[in-house]
């Protein structure tokens, strides 16, 4: 792509052939376009903005695996943090990223959303899953956002060969001066299957979807701080993926 064009020209080309090539090679395909576009910030702006499969990384320090995405939507860039671990699993590496951590309130809030997401997990994928949530600073005055993660893998198993579930929820929290919190989830889902019978022989599917849910809620002083904005963004996300299935 000619470094000439105008920037909504190569974002909406971009976006639209990632669309159409298959979401189970995104990290592969986003890499072959983003090498035809010149301007380094809209290689960054394409990246950001296209969904990604979660990846699985081990953490070496804390001696157990995390799930993180290939671009910054964590606000850990490159995820090269477990989700309230205190050193990075990976060294920083000729690219410059380092482990990016919020504020301690956010980071205490962020070990609590694990805990939860982990029991949330068991109830509704039973085995076979992994969890992830991160916590991150935002430019609004009392906001935040966090990222959470979970992956469904099925081998083996009911005539599925392989079969992966990545749920990937984003979510955004602003406070007004009415004291009335804005939460914003985007909730992305990919599924992978891949199928050996008699009838189709082998079937190779891969497909995703997203919602957008918001709501505002006043604070209530009943709650802790933490107790009430994780309560509230439990209540969408799952709202969001019981829609979904």
């Amino acid at each position: 792509m000619d470094g000439g064009d105008q920037p909504k020209d190569i974002m909406g080309a971009s976006m639209n052939l990632m669309r159409r090539l298959p979401p189970k090679s995104i990290p592969k395909n986003i890499g072959a376009v983003t090498e035809l576009i010149e301007d380094e910030n809209m290689k960054d702006d394409v990246i950001m903005k296209t969904d990604q499969p979660i990846q699985v990384v081990e953490d070496t320090v804390e001696g157990r695996s995390f799930l993180t995405l290939s671009t910054t939507k964590t606000g850990t860039p490159s995820g090269r943090r477990g989700p309230t671990s205190s050193s990075p699993p990976v060294d920083p590496g000729d690219d410059g990223y380092e482990p990016f951590y919020p504020n301690n309130e956010l980071l205490s809030m962020e070990q609590k959303a694990n805990e939860l997401f982990s029991r949330y997990a068991k109830l509704y994928y039973d085995s076979n899953y992994l969890t992830s949530v991160y916590f991150f600073d935002t430019d609004q005055p009392q906001g935040f956002g966090c990222c959470w993660l979970v992956k469904k893998t099925k081998d083996n198993e009911n005539g599925i060969d392989e079969g992966t579930w990545d749920a990937i929820h984003l979510v955004t929290a602003t406070v007004d001066d009415k004291q009335k919190v804005k939460y914003r989830v985007i909730s992305t889902i990919f599924l992978f299957i891949k199928a050996t019978n008699d009838k189709q022989g082998v079937l190779d599917v891969a497909g995703n979807i997203n919602k957008i849910r918001e709501d505002y809620v006043a604070i209530d002083p009943k709650y802790e701080i933490d107790q009430f904005h994780l309560k509230n963004i439990g209540r969408l996300i799952e709202t969001n993926e019981s829609e979904i299935r």
